[in-house]
């Protein structure tokens, strides 16, 4: 059943039920991405996992409880640049298994040799994500989250046409390269850029000591007890720009709906409303729903801030009051 509401509105409900959400989830070990829940009736899922077992395991979990998505669906392929036979380094840890050979030493170096400890070597066979949808018949996507252990560039680098048609990218980056070759943040960015997406924030950041695996910043059984740790990773959020060279003809009224929705799930609605504003929007939604998009945003704006979830909320705001100025 659709939702009545979204956001604390009706009128953004019925909005959204006219222009759904195609999703791309690249490394869905664990299940979809929960960061669309909110506008999740309205999405149609597509999760990408190489591991078969954890795949059928996915898809076996949907057919008890969908959890409220419009459509989920998994499939058990393997994403990287391209078509061929790439031989897997499967970890102890399992879930830094990744198609690029481990840098021991810089595992050793954070206390985390354990993390990068070849268990076992495999043969799998990956494609495109551009040669995925094509062949699996995916539309093409206004979203994507992927965490592929290092391979993110490579993907980005060979599916022009799908990222061409996003809106949204939720991407994991490194600081320091856990692997051999594995590119930087700088290098995701810089490709991301001339696709014409921003960077809007950090989702998450991963700071590491040497001395200890815990977490900073303090380890009373540690020898140097208190300390920073050095930021080796974490996951950027993009959005495109609607109105850069690089996306100029290729962003309609409908994908800034979409872009609108995305943006709200993320509670970047200042975003959402500048968008909207400068597009022209608000006249194409009245035209057809009735009424003023401009005029919904802040109320959704003080619905998300209410109806956050608390990890969501520490992730925005932190633990710091909010200063008016």
């Amino acid at each position: 059943m659709v939702a009545s509401t979204l956001f604390g509105s009706t009128h953004l409900a019925r909005m959204a039920a006219d222009f759904p959400i195609t999703a791309l989830d690249v490394g869905a070990r664990g299940g979809f991405v929960g960061d669309l829940k909110p506008v999740a009736p309205f999405v149609n899922g597509v999760g990408f996992e190489p591991d078969a077992t954890e795949c059928a395991a996915l898809n076996q979990r949907l057919r008890q409880d969908s959890r409220g998505w419009r459509s989920v669906r998994y499939l058990p392929l393997a994403l990287a640049g391209s078509s061929g036979r790439r031989r897997l380094y499967i970890t102890t840890r399992g879930g830094t298994s990744s198609l690029l050979p481990m840098d021991s030493p810089f595992g050793a170096e954070f206390s985390r040799a354990d993390y990068y400890q070849v268990r076992e070597t495999a043969e799998v066979e990956t494609m495109s994500l551009d040669e995925a949808l094509s062949k699996h018949e995916i539309p093409q996507p206004n979203y994507l989250k992927i965490d592929v252990e290092g391979l993110e560039l490579e993907i980005f680098d060979n599916a022009p046409k799908t990222l061409g048609s996003l809106l949204a990218i939720r991407t994991e980056v490194s600081f320091i390269p856990p692997r051999h070759g594995q590119p930087l943040f700088r290098d995701v960015d810089r490709c991301l850029a001339g696709y014409g997406f921003m960077m809007m924030n950090f989702l998450e950041t991963h700071h590491w000591r040497r001395l200890t695996q815990r977490k900073p910043t303090w380890d009373n059984a540690c020898r140097v007890p208190f300390s920073e740790g050095q930021l080796i990773h974490g996951d950027a959020l993009y959005f495109r720009d609607p109105f850069s060279a690089r996306s100029q003809g290729g962003v309609d009224h409908a994908d800034i709906v979409r872009l609108c929705l995305i943006a709200l799930c993320y509670a970047h609605i200042d975003f959402a409303y500048s968008v909207v504003n400068r597009a022209g929007t608000d006249k194409f939604v009245k035209e057809r729903w009735g009424f003023g998009l401009l005029d919904e945003l802040p109320g959704a704006s003080r619905a998300i801030r209410r109806q956050l979830p608390s990890k969501l909320r520490t992730m925005l705001f932190g633990n710091r009051k909010q200063k008016r100025f």
